[in-house]
């Protein structure tokens, strides 16, 4: 019976024992688990701030685009306006030319 009490007493300070380590294992393992929790929190946090800055981005992208567009419109007008003052020039010289020859022959007429 002192045998079977000293082996119970062993068996039990045994498993005390393996309880403690286990505690400690386990105490550990939660505190790892909350630190990849709040890593997670923090990469999702990230992302969604990544998320919002290429939004931002793609916003911007879209007005620059729509920037250029009128700015070709505008350099397109422009540039057809300069051709027709260049051709309203030289149709302007054609006719003063014209007018000089019709003078001419006026002249040449009258005498």
């Amino acid at each position: 019976k002192t045998e079977e009490l000293d082996s119970n007493k062993k068996e039990l300070k045994e498993l005390k024992e393996k309880l403690s380590l286990l505690q400690g294992d386990l105490s550990d393992r939660e505190t790892s688990l909350l630190d990849l929790k709040e890593h997670a929190s923090s990469l999702a946090s990230s992302g969604l701030k990544k998320d919002s800055k290429l939004k931002s981005l793609e916003i911007a992208l879209e007005q620059k685009k729509e920037e250029c567009i009128k700015m070709e419109n505008q350099l397109k007008k422009a540039q057809d306006a300069a051709m027709e003052a260049r051709a309203s020039t030289e149709l302007t010289e054609r006719i003063q030319t014209l007018e000089k020859e019709v003078g001419r022959h006026r002249e040449d007429a009258t005498k």
